[in-house]
């Protein structure tokens, strides 16, 4: 819970240091300003992960370590990455299909969107803001951390929680169904590499795609984003394909070891029903009647 009530305080305490530089003299909407509390919220966004990582360390009780900081990849790791950015990609595509079918009934979700810098400075902190420091510390907490702690009770269970933990985490209920997917795959990665390096790269991969589509459509003023849909919806259409296939070879394999460790009646205890109902409530913030 206390990297969820650290992330509510986060947008205030910005708001709070935004306001501060205003004060001392920096023009609203100034390259420097908008800069400056990119910085301020990197550093903020960094403790809502990467304070929990410390406490979890500190106060609970130690395990066997199973995921290093090694830079070991999957031999396959290249197709794992394009078959899990594209799954990536159709569950977001999917999702906006749902969200139009639910906004046909009057029920719609909130999108956020970063603002778009228009200085090197601001788009290279934009990467560093929106992609590469999520990846890390994200990764951290729940690869590296809590993944780690739940292998124990067995490698499917423990992907699989971590997955709906790290969705749940971003307390939007439109985004659930791609940071879900998307935390299948990173915790399928980490755990046949035994290292937490390749999912921080994927989700880097991934996070930088966003970013591109975003940039294309902000300084094409619109004019590519028909280019950009038909781009996505041929990678989902590839990463849907390729995961078939790489299931089929490895059915034998996954049926053995979901059926040897996965122990469902683990989800269901007080604290994780609590964080869901919790996440849930969250959640609905970003949901309107139309």
């Amino acid at each position: 819970m206390f990297h969820i009530a650290l992330s509510l305080l986060t947008p205030n305490i910005s708001k709070a240091i935004c306001l501060f530089f205003e004060k001392k003299g920096l023009e609203n909407g100034s390259a420097i300003l908008n800069n400056l509390c990119t910085c301020a919220d990197i550093i903020l966004y960094s403790a809502i992960f990467l304070l929990p990582t410390f406490f979890i360390f500190k106060y609970t009780e130690k395990t066997e370590s199973y995921i290093s900081f090694k830079f070991v990849f999957p031999k396959n790791f290249i197709l794992l990455a394009v078959t899990a950015i594209g799954c990536i990609s159709a569950s977001g595509n999917i999702t906006n299909v749902i969200k139009l079918l639910f906004n046909k009934i009057g029920i719609g979700f909130i999108s956020y969107s970063p603002d778009i810098p228009h200085d090197l400075l601001g788009i290279a902190l934009l990467f560093l803001s929106s992609a590469l420091i999520p990846a890390i510390v994200e990764e951290i907490l729940f690869r590296k951390v809590i993944l780690n702690r739940l292998i124990p009770f067995g490698k499917p269970f423990a992907v699989i929680l971590t997955a709906l933990l790290f969705s749940l985490m971003h307390t939007n209920i439109s985004q659930f169904l791609y940071t879900f997917t998307g935390g299948l795959f990173l915790g399928v990665i980490t755990v046949k590499s035994v290292s937490v390096i390749p999912a921080i790269v994927l989700h880097f991969l991934n996070n930088c795609l966003s970013m591109v589509y975003l940039l294309i459509s902000e300084f094409a003023n619109g004019k590519a984003d028909t280019a950009i849909l038909t781009f996505d919806v041929m990678l989902g259409i590839f990463g849907i394909a390729s995961l078939y296939f790489i299931i089929q070879k490895n059915k034998a394999t996954l049926v053995k070891n979901i059926s040897d460790s996965f122990s469902a009646h683990r989800f269901f205890n007080v604290f994780l029903i609590g964080y869901v109902i919790y996440c849930l409530y969250l959640s609905a913030r970003w949901i309107y009647i139309i």
